[in-house]
């Protein structure tokens, strides 16, 4: 392990975990970087990865296989995808929360969703505290059934501010009214509403 991977594996935002492969062989101690919001989509060497259930971060010397399973504070997690990171001594991996409610994310900046930015937002006719994605990829199904990836802004709102809100709720964002299409909880005690 790499000096970069052993310190940030060992930092406070690090879990301790237990990964056994696909074929449940012995359960192998670890610790993993984990994101249990719905993820935005990245591009690497030219390729578009979506990541919308759970990603994380896991030392090079722990011998993922996809459908792999990670257990995570009680939680479950399979193995989707499988990337190499920028980060020296590390893989990055695609996770789906297979069992479990989910593992809250360990927030250093109180800023749930890196990928937006804090403001104050109007919803339902109430100002709220935010966390904003301005046309962010989004997995939606068309209506002839097909899975496509679209633009849609992305609103990360705390649960206990979200209320009766929900889908067909209006959001004012830059003085214009979105309607919310969808509502994704997530365990780290936000929603993504998307618009």
């Amino acid at each position: 392990m790499t000096p970069f991977a052993r310190a940030i594996l060992h930092s406070p935002a690090s879990r301790a975990a237990t990964y056994t492969d696909p074929d449940g062989g012995e359960p192998v101690p670890c610790r993993i970087l984990l994101n249990d919001t719905p993820g935005e989509t990245r591009r690497e060497a030219g390729e578009e990865f979506l990541f919308d259930d759970a990603e994380g971060a896991v030392s090079q010397d722990v011998p993922v296989e996809y459908e792999g399973r990670f257990t995570v504070e009680g939680s479950v997690y399979m193995v989707a995808a499988i990337h190499p990171s920028k980060a020296p001594g590390l893989q990055d991996i695609g996770l789906v929360r297979v069992s479990g409610p989910g593992v809250d994310l360990f927030d250093l900046s109180r800023q749930v969703l890196s990928a937006g930015t804090r403001e104050i937002v109007e919803l339902d006719g109430r100002k709220v505290w935010a966390v904003v994605a301005r046309r962010a990829a989004t997995l939606e199904t068309d209506q002839d059934g097909y899975e496509v990836v679209v633009q849609r802004n992305r609103v990360g709102i705390a649960d206990a501010d979200l209320g009766a809100s929900g889908q067909r709720s209006q959001i004012l964002l830059d003085g214009e009214i979105h309607y919310v299409t969808a509502v994704r909880p997530s365990a780290a005690g936000l929603s993504t509403l998307i618009c």
